[in-house]
């Protein structure tokens, strides 16, 4: 595979493997951006036009995720070319198939899936049932709020970037490119818990648009009885281009949909002064230049959509929503802050800076796992036992926030900012 230039490190995958089965028009991708520990995470997306290019950028997006997030865990990221409006029997059919045929590395462990763009948590178990895997029980029935734990992320993201450019999110104006499992709980959010004003949404059916603000309720309801038409039935507000809603005379765009939403060819016409990604990779590496030349902050998307991954993580062990934010503001709000500031202060865009610092954790934590110590080996049999089932809930429960305290803990050699408690 050639080698890719997502920001500023040139990388080529650890593992690509390439599914076919075209006695039922299955073609699949696995791409493995990075091991630890012999294992990789990331989820499962369907989509008609991914591939394996597309998803060794978001592969390594989590790798660079993992690493700023300092979880001891592999970059990967799979996908399926197909239609997502596809028949359940077909869409079931090729998932099984999919899972079938990818068994070898399932079953070992060396990839581990989760939902994603156009899949859900049951997309994965059917998949999972092709290759002969069960969940391990504390994931059954998790995992469907992944979404809500993004967008808190996305959101502390904003409120960091708000505080380094010395003002308020209430009042502002906000955007947001895809108003699907990240977009939509983050115009809730945003407009509920800061004040926000939506002004515009989209999905793949069309965008709307009201300089005078969108009703999210009512947004929200249309989405749960019309899906993505819920553009095509919302009264009050304009039809605009979804192109166009990237460029709207706002404060705060959200990319929370596609790859490389922004380029060359729109930098030069966002108007908002932040930018603040639900979606991986919204942003090419020469349109950060462009951006950062124009003192418009755009936000990492790695570091501002990590909620997902840590709030699942939480959900595992059985804290709830109020701990989770907390816990996402508390980790991640000072050391967004401190990359902004950083990054306005010196020459290059806060997105080069983090990328390279969190390559950086990445590999010493890849390091570390190679020389495995008594502490660690103890935490891994203790992780086995935990997935397999054989400790309660309700013992797991309250020992939860100590046992994250401990294992979750930032050390030194992490971004700067601040540096310790996760409570």
């Amino acid at each position: 595979m050639t080698t890719h230039q997502t920001l500023t490190i040139e990388y080529d995958p650890e593992f690509v493997c390439t599914v076919r089965d075209e006695s039922i028009g299955l073609t699949g991708y696995l791409v493995v951006d990075a091991s630890l520990a012999g294992h990789a995470c990331g989820g499962l997306r369907l989509s008609e036009g991914v591939s394996i290019e597309e998803l060794g950028s978001l592969a390594r997006s989590m790798t660079l995720k993992y690493g700023f997030s300092y979880m001891k865990q592999g970059g990967a990221k799979a996908g399926i070319v197909a239609d997502p409006d596809l028949p359940l029997e077909k869409r079931r059919r090729l998932l099984y198939r999919f899972g079938e045929l990818l068994g070898p590395v399932l079953r070992q462990g060396y990839y581990y899936s989760g939902p994603d763009m156009n899949t859900t948590e049951e997309d994965i178990e059917h998949m999972l049932q092709g290759a002969g895997v069960h969940l391990p029980h504390p994931r059954r029935g998790k995992g469907k709020k992944s979404g809500l734990y993004t967008a808190l992320a996305v959101m502390v993201a904003a409120e960091a970037a708000a505080s380094a450019m010395e003002t308020s999110l209430q009042g502002k104006t906000i955007a947001i490119e895809g108003f699907g499992a990240v977009g939509s709980p983050l115009a809730m959010l945003m407009a509920k818990k800061k004040g926000v004003k939506v002004l515009a949404v989209s999905t793949t059916k069309g965008a709307v648009y009201n300089p005078a603000g969108l009703d999210v309720e009512r947004l929200l309801k249309l989405r749960q009885s019309h899906g993505n038409s819920l553009v095509t039935v919302y009264e009050d507000a304009d039809r605009i281009d979804n192109e166009d809603l990237l460029t709207l005379d706002v404060d705060i765009i959200s990319p929370c949909a596609r790859q490389w939403a922004i380029t060359e060819a729109n930098a030069d016409r966002i108007k908002a002064s932040l930018v603040c990604p639900g979606a991986n990779n919204p942003v090419t590496p020469e349109a950060e230049r462009m951006l950062f030349r124009r003192k418009i902050v755009s936000v990492p998307h790695f570091t501002a959509n990590c909620g997902g991954v840590l709030g699942n993580k939480l959900e595992v062990v059985g804290v709830n929503e109020e701990y989770i934010e907390s816990f996402i503001r508390k980790r991640n709000f000072d050391r967004i802050r401190s990359l902004i500031v950083r990054a306005r202060d010196g020459s290059e865009p806060m997105t080069f800076i983090a990328e390279r610092e969190a390559k950086r954790v990445f590999d010493k934590m890849r390091e570390e796992a190679r020389h495995a110590t008594l502490p660690s080996l103890t935490h891994r049999v203790g992780l086995r036992v935990f997935n397999a089932g054989l400790i309660p809930d309700f013992m797991i429960r309250p020992l939860a926030p100590r046992y994250l305290e401990r294992t979750m803990r930032l050390p030194s050699h992490t971004f700067p900012g601040q540096v310790g408690s996760v409570v």
